[in-house]
């Protein structure tokens, strides 16, 4: 086992173990998620974590640049795990609803926007996979 397999296998424990929590946190939220709420974690998400990392590459600072990258992969296994044990929680409770899906959505879009940095800056980050 390399370090990367330990590190996304104890951000995917996490995940699984703070699903409850992310479902408590999206339920109470003030005012309540709506559906197009969703649509905006995802966007914002992306599109942010695409902007941080995108300026560092403009501003050719490489060692940010890959240490944001590997940061933001673990920290989006972490959401999207997290989200779907949240997911999971709220259908075996019978508390579905638009917030049961926040924090997924936020992890699948730092995800979208990991992808859509891969797309654009692959050269760089040839060393990193």
């Amino acid at each position: 086992m390399n370090a990367r397999t330990i590190v996304l296998s104890l951000a995917s424990i996490a995940g699984i173990a703070s699903g409850p929590s992310a479902l408590e946190a999206g339920a109470a939220s003030i005012p309540p998620i709506e559906w197009s709420t969703l649509l905006f974690l995802f966007f914002g998400s992306a599109i942010a974590l695409f902007l941080v990392l995108a300026f560092q590459v403009a501003l050719k600072n490489d060692k940010a640049f890959s240490v944001g990258w590997k940061l933001f992969a673990v920290s989006a296994v972490y959401a999207v795990v997290s989200g779907v044990s949240a997911v999971l929680v709220a259908l075996f409770s019978s508390s579905a609803g638009p917030s049961m899906f926040t924090i997924l959505m936020v992890g699948l879009g730092m995800a979208a926007g990991l992808v859509a940095l891969k797309a654009a800056f692959a050269r760089r980050l040839r060393s990193e996979a």
